[in-house]
């Protein structure tokens, strides 16, 4: 029989109670881009494998196929080693292909959740426009059952993102618009522990005006990173 594995994103709707909490989507891509294209792998995944780099683009990455071989009691146990890293949830679709008695091919599937750690981070700002003063952003850390993390380690920082548009001339004697999108890191705002409920509270201060990227971080207890990010717009206008 052979063992078929596909790595892809998995669907994390936020938990009852929770639903304007963003949860786990991943750190912030620093760097610049252009229209029509992405961030250079480098630029925003380090060592993450090729495999995970893939699922983050929309496509389901194929990992090596395995033959396995029944022992005596009609049963086969593998350890699987070559698992990507990843930096947000993600899901393994493992397909098993053999032949039944009549020598006809038949497949079985099962769907394989992969987390970046054992917590769950997720952050709420008081609004998604603010003024530039000092706000609320409410951070909670639940374990993969649901449940709050009591003690979890948060760090927050604080992102800008700007939209760089210049005109340039093209063949013809035509002009057009080119447009890119620079992300770069402020500061790190607060950090702190969560309480009972799981909660930690930051006040956020931006000291700047226009799109602003909030990134709340926790780790478990082997360290293993879970992040979310939220975008705010900030204005200058107190009015």
């Amino acid at each position: 029989m052979r063992l078929r594995r596909e790595v892809g994103l998995r669907s994390l709707p936020p938990p009852d109670g929770f639903e304007e909490f963003q949860f786990s989507n991943g750190p912030v891509r620093e760097g610049i881009t252009r229209r029509g294209e992405e961030l250079e792998y480098e630029e925003y995944c380090g060592d993450v494998p090729e495999a995970a780099r893939l699922a983050l683009g929309g496509i389901r990455a194929r990992l090596a196929a395995r033959d396995l071989v029944l022992d005596s009691a009609g049963s086969a146990r593998v350890v699987l080693k070559d698992l990507p890293e990843v930096p947000v949830p993600m899901e393994m679709l493992a397909e098993l292909e053999y032949r039944d008695p009549n020598g006809e091919v038949q497949t079985s599937s099962s769907r394989v959740p992969l987390w970046p750690s054992r917590f769950l981070i997720g952050l709420k700002p008081s609004s998604w426009a603010v003024v530039d003063q000092s706000h609320d952003l409410q951070v909670t850390v639940l374990d993969l059952d649901r449940r709050p993390v009591e003690g979890a380690p948060v760090k927050v920082d604080l992102f800008q993102r700007k939209t760089i548009s210049h005109r340039k001339r093209i063949v013809g004697g035509f002009y057009a618009y080119d447009h890119a999108k620079e992300t770069r890191h402020l500061a790190t705002t607060c950090e702190g522990k969560t309480d009972r409920h799981g909660q930690f509270i930051c006040q956020v201060l931006p000291h700047t005006s226009g799109e602003m990227i909030l990134q709340a971080q926790t780790q478990d207890e082997a360290g293993n990173l879970s992040t979310a990010n939220r975008s705010v717009w900030v204005s200058k206008d107190r009015r």
